[in-house]
């Protein structure tokens, strides 16, 4: 779950929107359960009615089973397409 602020730049038929993000992630695999936060950055595109979103996101989880206190960190990057109605 997360959200995202930017600001949309308007010419004509276009928009293009950078914006920052910053969420609440849940990990649960093989008897390891974290929660952690993530931020990440994002850009968005509008021609008309159809749409390109690119974004990254990044967050680290920490393994404190066995004390061992490994730190992990993921990454992940998204492309979505679409048209808006």
């Amino acid at each position: 779950m997360g959200a995202d602020i930017g600001y949309a730049f308007y010419s004509k038929n276009v928009f293009l929107k950078p914006y920052v993000k910053v969420g609440f992630v849940s990990f649960s695999e093989n008897n390891y359960d974290e929660n952690s936060l993530f931020a990440g950055l994002g850009l968005r595109y509008q021609y008309n009615h159809l749409y390109a979103d690119l974004s990254i996101d990044g967050f680290y989880l920490d393994d404190d089973r066995n004390n061992n206190y490994d730190y992990y960190e993921f990454v992940q990057t998204a492309l979505t397409v679409g048209y808006k109605f």
